[in-house]
């Protein structure tokens, strides 16, 4: 993991915060993989991720999911 300072593009500009690793799963399929091509656009658009609070943890200033929603277990809807 690394600590960063946000950008002042951020929501607390000047603030530290540590980055973190994320995993989704798409199927493997033409879709999934047009789903893939998609979301590197998205990534490389800096659109996938931002830094907020948590849901699940409650913490302020960490790298959360940016509204675009990912299948995060290998089984299940």
């Amino acid at each position: 993991m690394y600590t960063l300072v946000m950008q002042s593009d951020h929501p607390n500009p000047g603030k530290w915060y540590k980055g973190t690793t994320r995993f989704a799963y798409l199927p493997d399929s033409p879709q999934g993989r047009q789903i893939l091509q998609l979301l590197r656009r998205a990534f490389e658009a800096e659109l996938v991720f931002t830094i907020g609070t948590s849901n699940t943890t409650g913490k302020d200033n960490v790298v959360i999911w940016n509204d675009i929603h990912h299948k995060t277990k290998p089984s299940g809807p």
